[in-house]
């Protein structure tokens, strides 16, 4: 039978982090966007599990980001990943179900954020995700950077249709 798992990111053991950040980086580390830039530490770990056995995880940032001049919580989701053994089964789908029914009801967010690779858009929307056509702006080292790819939100009442985001940090 699977379960949710819910932790602070920084109270992981350390074998479960360790598990996750080998999955983080066999999945994403071969992307040069990804490579090249620095990425904010998530807040939260979600993981669906059946036993001991991890079934997919994602991470949540938590952080106040600026829709329009107006600042707002936001749940920003990052790395969800299905270990390749278990693709194919429903696990992502059970997992974010599961996981932003408890985001929206436990955590101060009524919105979550992502930034998307093309391919993956159709099954977050399958998920009530959507696309906003925005400018996204985030920070590296090296000063301010511009997002020009796809952002998807999930909110919990009425969408947002915002011409600009700043997430106010590194991005997720």
């Amino acid at each position: 039978m699977t379960h949710l798992d819910i932790q602070q990111y920084s109270k992981l053991p350390i074998t479960e982090k360790s598990l996750q950040q080998a999955h983080i980086q066999d999945t994403f580390g071969h992307i040069p966007f990804v490579k090249q830039r620095q990425w904010a530490q998530p807040d939260m770990s979600y993981s669906l599990k059946e036993g001991n056995e991890l079934l997919a995880f994602f991470h949540i940032v938590l952080r106040n980001i600026e829709v329009d001049g107006t600042c707002i919580p936001v749940a920003g989701l990052s790395n969800l990943i299905t270990p390749e053994q278990h693709r194919g089964k429903g696990h992502a789908n059970a997992l974010l179900t599961q996981g932003f029914s408890a985001i929206f009801s436990q955590l101060n967010a009524q919105h979550s954020l992502l930034l998307c690779k093309d391919e993956l858009i159709p099954f977050y929307q399958q998920l009530n995700w959507y696309i906003i056509n925005t400018q996204v702006v985030f920070m590296q080292k090296q000063g301010t950077e511009y997002y020009h790819s796809n952002t998807l939100m999930l909110s919990a009442g009425a969408p947002l249709n915002p011409t600009n985001i700043d997430l106010k940090g590194l991005p997720w």
